[in-house]
């Protein structure tokens, strides 16, 4: 009997074999009998039943059967009454088909939230709750707020003022389906980032004032919410305002309302506080014109060089560098003693002017404005009604200057790092504000005794270290600096300085004030020695020039570690060839130049692929360079590098030539068999080799003949070396033909042989020979 199950993406057919003895008798009179249903043995179950079925796995998928999540495909029951129906069909018997669907589904799904996903921010952080909280898993957007309630004094609900900043991150959810259905969810995400167009603040917010009342934050004075740098992590914060009524006020119960004058004074004078930028100001001031004026504003103003110390500085030019609001008055009841004005008794003041070092130039005289009105910003009021007066209440202090003379800097460290020339220090002075906005870096060779290069500094770098120790500087907290110099051109044997410029020039070459920095010297005490010796050049071999030799410079040591050799046609003016290679030690050097602090200045090299040509001069440059780049030759442009150059290395002479000939013999049909070799600079221009034979006594060329290749000659390129592709100079059983004519006019007398290199396949036009080879008989 036969079950089959189908699959959505395959058809397996499941077999199950049932079997029953039947007796049937041809006698009529016996009645036929029906056996029991068994499975059959191969089943290995006696079941009347198809057995379960694992379903196959796929990797990365679970399976469902019939839409329930299983492994398995059940068992499926069968009856006696199944089977015989079946078999009423034929002899062996089916039974119809019953359909099972296999289903796979991916064990792993992935969904990324970003915020352009959820721009209406559903999914925000609940700052309530804890991070590993589902919800908070999956939150897309995070508010920072700070919630200013403002009391009304009527008794009706705060105004609440919401200030909120927003942060945004992307949420990726990994849904794992296990065997049983079961999909927890597992979270991952990007870090927290400032949404686009946020800014990481709390805006500074000026409680709205009411006249006969004072604004309290914390049970204290307070007319302005200051500003407040947050991040990510700051926690919700409430700010609670409240009013008193100044009816209630001791300070100003008893105040004489007609007395008429504006009264004030510095305790200390005003100095630079360079921790901040800030001008320190400390004082009083108390006048009746302080009513329904309730910002009170400190500003500090620039009069120039020029200014009259003694003139009046109400009358007198001046333009404003800087203001701040007195956000905490002081208790003054020395003044109030004196002069019983409106909030005399809370007049004081103790603040820092953030200063506009832009505004400020080198030698200007400053003074102190304090100042009531009702506009918030500071500026006299244009309004006049119940809670404002126009103009505002002034008073300005005398002339005083700050220290302009002190110029104090420090190059803190230089080194070559990441093949730059970084350099690292400090310059502070008051004599850099003003138009002098632009801050250079100059590095100054000592020993050239001129400028090698200029940077301009965009950014400072925070040292609050300087302002410990120079207070009275404006620019001190934000006076460290820290640059890169290219390394290109520089001799890092020298000794640098560095010059620290605020300049009012966008070149750096109008009005200045300079901090030079002692010299530096990078490589210490080492010798600022530069020598070298070729020891040998070998041009035996065509295409190949190998060298050996050394070069010694303390500036390898540390610095320049990289050496490469390189290949100069001078003629031509071009490099021809250019490698990286390793040091070797070289102790016969260092035992004759000691000063040296090394041993390792031996090279030994091989050009590979190179062409030298006929006539022209090749110089070899040893160089130790910064950079790093196997396949260059040490000047990437970026890099500093010091050569050493051995002029006339090569030199393709015509004079540069030898040869010789080893034996002549004769064979039996009174041809030569010559052996020897011939070698010249020009072979590499003149490339026909021929062998003229000489009559002595006529002095007239008998015959010539050309040798179509020459032989490997190892130990012509061992002692010839020097010229050009010597190791390929064999004249190696070259047998030179001659006719009867040619022997008969040799018979007897003298001859010798010319070798020639030609550029002419004939073996005239331009050639190259050596000195004649001696005279023979035959």
């Amino acid at each position: 009997m036969l079950l089959k199950t189908k699959m959505v993406t395959s058809s397996s057919t499941q077999t199950v074999t049932f079997t029953r003895t039947d007796k049937v008798y041809q006698d009529d009179t016996k009645k036929n009998t029906t056996g029991t249903w068994t499975a059959a043995p191969a089943n290995q179950d006696t079941k009347l039943e198809v057995p379960a079925m694992q379903v196959p796995a796929q990797k990365g998928y679970v399976s469902q059967v019939d839409g329930k999540y299983t492994n398995e495909i059940a068992a499926l029951a069968l009856s006696a009454d199944d089977l015989d129906k079946a078999l009423k069909q034929g002899k062996t018997g089916s039974i119809t088909e019953k359909d099972v669907t296999v289903t796979y589904i991916p064990s792993t799904k992935k969904q990324t939230i970003t915020p352009e996903d959820d721009k209406d921010k559903a999914k925000v952080y609940d700052n309530s709750k804890k991070a590993d909280d589902p919800a908070n898993q999956q939150a897309v957007w995070k508010a920072v707020t700070r919630k200013i309630n403002i009391v009304n004094i009527q008794g009706d609900d705060p105004t609440v003022i919401t200030q909120t900043v927003w942060y945004n991150r992307t949420v990726t959810v990994t849904t794992t389906i296990d065997a049983s259905g079961q999909e927890p969810p597992a979270y991952s995400t990007s870090a927290w980032q400032l949404a686009d167009g946020q800014k990481a603040v709390w805006d500074e917010y000026p409680v709205p004032q009411i006249p006969g009342f004072t604004s309290l934050i914390g049970n204290k004075p307070q007319i302005i919410i200051p500003a407040q740098n947050v991040d990510v992590n700051t926690p919700d914060t409430p700010v609670n305002v409240t009013f008193y009524n100044d009816a209630d006020d001791p300070v100003n119960s008893d105040v004489n309302l007609g007395l008429q004058g504006n009264w004030g004074y510095l305790d200390v004078q005003p100095h630079v506080d360079g921790h901040n930028g800030t001008i320190y100001v400390k004082g009083w001031n108390a006048t009746n014109e302080s009513r329904k004026r309730n910002y009170h504003y400190i500003f500090v103003l620039d009069y120039g060089p020029n200014a009259d110390p003694w003139g009046d500085t109400r009358n007198m030019q001046f333009h404003e560098v800087g203001r701040v609001l007195v956000q905490n008055e002081q208790s003054r009841p020395d003044v109030k003693a004196v002069h019983n004005v409106w909030n005399a008794g809370r007049s004081g003041f103790e603040v820092n002017v953030p200063i506009n070092m832009a505004g400020v130039n080198p030698g200007d005289h400053l003074a102190i404005m304090m100042r009531w009105t009702s506009d918030p910003d500071g500026n006299p009021s244009t309004v006049e009604n119940n809670v404002s007066v126009k103009g505002s209440a002034d008073l300005y202090s005398n002339l005083f200057s700050i220290d302009y003379g002190t110029n104090v800097g420090s190059l803190d460290s230089m080194q070559v790092a990441k093949n730059k020339l970084h350099v690292s220090g400090w310059h502070a002075s008051n004599a850099a504000l003003g138009n002098r906005s632009h801050h250079f870096l100059i590095l100054w060779d000592n020993n050239l005794g001129h400028e090698v290069q200029r940077i301009e500094v965009k950014d400072s770098v925070a040292r609050p270290d300087v302002a410990n120790v120079y207070p009275g500087l404006l620019n001190a907290a934000h006076s460290g600096y820290s640059a890169d110099f290219s390394l290109h051109g520089l001799d890092l044997s020298h000794s640098f300085t560095v010059i620290s410029r605020y300049s009012d020039s966008a070149t750096g070459e109008g009005s200045n004030i300079d901090y030079w920095s002692e010299p530096k010297n990078l490589i210490g005490n080492q010798s600022e020695a530069n020598q070298a010796h070729l020891d040998s050049v070998n041009i035996s071999q065509s295409g190949n020039v190998h060298v050996s030799s050394w070069h010694a410079t303390d500036v390898a040591n540390s610095l320049e570690t990289h050496q490469y050799l390189i290949l100069w046609d001078a003629t031509a003016g071009k490099q021809v060839g250019a490698m990286a290679i390793d040091t070797n030690a070289r102790p016969d050097v260092k035992r004759a130049l000691p000063y040296f602090n090394s041993d390792k200045y031996g090279f030994d090299g091989t050009f590979t692929n190179v062409q030298l040509e006929a006539g022209h001069h090749y110089d070899l440059v040893s160089r130790f360079s910064t950079s790093n780049d196997a396949k260059g030759n040490g000047d990437d442009g970026v890099s500093a590098y010091t050569d050493y150059w051995f002029n006339d290395a090569i030199v393709m002479s015509k004079n540069q030539q030898a040869n010789h000939i080893d034996s002549v013999a004769k064979d039996a049909q009174g041809n030569l068999v010559i052996n020897g070799w011939m070698a010249a600079d020009y072979s590499q221009a003149y490339k026909n080799a021929y062998i003229l034979v000489m009559n002595n006594a006529t002095g007239r060329e008998v015959t010539r003949q050309k040798i179509d290749n020459l032989t490997s000659r190892s130990d012509v390129a061992k002692a010839m070396s020097g010229i050009y592709n010597s190791g390929q100079s064999g004249i190696s059983n070259f047998t030179f033909k001659l006719n009867a004519d040619q022997q008969k006019a040799l018979k007897g007398n003298s001859f010798y042989f010319i070798l020639r290199f030609s550029d002419d396949e004939n073996g005239e036009g331009h050639y190259v020979h050596p000195l004649l080879l001696p005279k023979l008989q035959l």
